[in-house]
């Protein structure tokens, strides 16, 4: 548990869940910008003692750079994206018998008061963060990958080998030309089996199993 949380931080370190989710989301990031730079910068000293294209240098290190980081942003995204989505995994407790009273913890960290209280403050900032990771995540991850899939449809469709459609054929070679754009759908599926049905409040957790079900059995 610890060694696989050690790329994607976790219980592993005590600093409490912000800066865990923040670790979570963020250094994904700095890995894929550093696969770029350190292309670029490879490319730019071939340029520098004359190896190569001197008139394209840029183009060539972005397309050796883009199979690299769309691959590893591919593997990443769905741990990642259950990383932030486990901001809303909590969990019900019945505090007293006599009144109903119930208060809802964060199941990655009982400390966290999700609802129940009056001012759960320390959960609505991270909540606040939350949010804006999930649109560069879960959201923003799928949205890149079919971009850049579109503008190359053309050529998947007719067979054609060009630069952008070997950059990402780790989404498409599986799969029919026709139906190129698959990989997208069961990586979203993927994204709503394990991350977004714990948006649906815990009180009505059989709609979460109804939203997985049907995510299931609608893309089988």
């Amino acid at each position: 548990m610890c060694v696989t949380d050690y790329f994607v931080p976790g219980q592993c370190i005590p600093v409490g869940f912000r800066y865990r989710l923040l670790l979570r989301a963020i250094l994904p990031i700095m890995l894929l910008v550093a696969i770029l730079l350190c292309t670029i910068i490879f490319f730019y000293c071939r340029r520098a003692r004359g190896l190569g294209a001197r008139s394209r240098w840029l183009s060539d290190a972005l397309m050796v750079a883009a199979p690299f980081a769309l691959f590893v942003s591919f593997l990443l995204c769905p741990t990642v994206s259950k990383g932030i989505f486990d901001t809303w995994d909590c969990t019900e407790y019945e505090l007293d018998d006599a009144t109903g009273e119930v208060r809802t913890f964060l199941n990655s960290d009982l400390q966290i008061v999700c609802s129940g209280n009056k001012h759960p403050e320390k959960y609505d900032t991270i909540k606040s963060i939350a949010y804006i990771f999930v649109l560069l995540w879960p959201i923003g991850m799928p949205l890149i990958f079919l971009l850049v899939l579109l503008p190359n449809r053309k050529a998947l469709r007719q067979r054609r080998k060009t630069r952008m459609v070997q950059a990402t054929s780790f989404l498409h070679k599986e799969y029919d030309p026709t139906f190129f754009w698959w990989e997208i759908v069961t990586l979203t599926q993927r994204l709503i089996i394990t991350g977004w049905v714990l948006l649906i409040p815990v009180e009505f957790d059989a709609w979460r199993i109804f939203l997985g079900l049907l995510t299931t059995i609608g893309c089988d």
